[in-house]
């Protein structure tokens, strides 16, 4: 009987360890930092909100595939780091940056030009420049 329970498991252990080597692909990572041209400090209680966003075919907002939360958001130039599993994504994508500064429910700053991110954009760092909200 303890042979039977042996065999059994020294066959299904490697095959479970080849699967989840096959899975466990590293997420893809998009890098950057937000900024804006004012010459103004933000409040103390400021939050970044950086997103990368599938618009494929769709109105706004589209859908959510990573997200990023700065809180407190500090000065610019803000870091950001966003991860994302790319085995989750569809096979036709179109991911673009959206960020925003807000305090509190007050919209600050927000990008108002798209930045596409396709996939030999991956390695290098977006410079996300915002306006002025209002």
């Amino acid at each position: 009987m303890h042979r039977r329970q042996f065999i059994a498991f020294g066959v299904v252990l490697p095959l479970a360890a080849c699967h989840a080597v096959l899975r466990d692909d590293p997420p893809l990572i998009v890098t950057g930092t937000l900024n804006y041209r004012q010459r103004i400090a933000l409040p103390p209680d400021a939050a970044a909100i950086v997103q990368l966003v599938d618009i494929n075919g769709k109105a706004p907002p589209g859908t959510l595939v990573a997200q990023q939360i700065i809180a407190p958001a500090g000065q610019v130039p803000i870091p950001f780091t966003l991860r994302f599993d790319h085995n989750d994504l569809p096979r036709q994508v179109d991911l673009t940056i959206v960020a925003r500064i807000q305090a509190g429910p007050r919209l600050l700053f927000v990008n108002t030009l798209r930045t596409r991110v396709r996939p030999a954009d991956l390695g290098r760092p977006f410079e996300i420049w915002l306006d002025p909200a209002g």
